[in-house]
């Protein structure tokens, strides 16, 4: 074969894996292009609002008023009284489920002989009382019964009311609530 010949070769198939090489470039160079894709998402984060702002806070506690006038004064408690309080809780502003606790935070003036129930479960200071409340709620409500028992007629339990009848203190009975995100569950 001659040199002339030889060149014409080693041109051609230079030409031939130089337009190879360029074919592949541009497929791996368009390969990348088609997978470079935007995509975005959106999301609106729940609003978190439970404070104690937002728990209402109030408690309304029924003092006898239901009580004969002839056997006890309006609004004053005795031994053999009881009643009710309630402790109203709201997540109105929150857009999470919360999960609230109450606690007896002290408790001062009261007769020694007074019992605070919540449920069957009797309540000293230090003790909680746990709930969850959903997403917007407004209508949680923790209910706390008391009761001051009519003496038995045992001379200890008989002095102890006499000596806070004598005393007639005002009694308190102070509770913190606290709250945390209930975790979201799926469907």
């Amino acid at each position: 074969m001659s040199k002339r010949r030889t060149r014409i070769a080693l041109v051609v198939a230079f030409v031939v894996m130089g337009v190879a090489v360029l074919g592949l470039a541009a497929a791996v160079y368009a390969k990348y292009i088609a997978d470079n894709i935007n995509k975005s998402g959106s999301a609106s984060v729940a609003k978190w609002a439970f404070s104690s702002d937002n728990t209402s806070g109030t408690i309304d506690c029924l003092i006898p008023h239901t009580y004969n006038a002839n056997t006890l004064v309006d609004g004053k408690i005795a031994p053999g009284t009881s009643g009710t309080c309630e402790i109203a809780v709201s997540n109105a502003n929150t857009e999470v489920g919360v999960h609230y606790t109450l606690t007896v935070s002290s408790i001062t003036g009261a007769p020694q002989n007074l019992v605070l129930k919540n449920g069957n479960d009797e309540l000293a200071v230090g003790d909680t009382i746990e709930g969850t409340l959903a997403p917007k709620a407004t209508n949680g409500k923790v209910t706390i019964n008391w009761e001051w028992p009519y003496g038995t007629g045992d001379t200890t339990e008989d002095g102890e009311d006499t000596a806070d009848g004598v005393a007639a203190g005002n009694m308190s009975v102070q509770f913190t609530i606290s709250g945390y995100q209930v975790e979201p569950t799926k469907n």
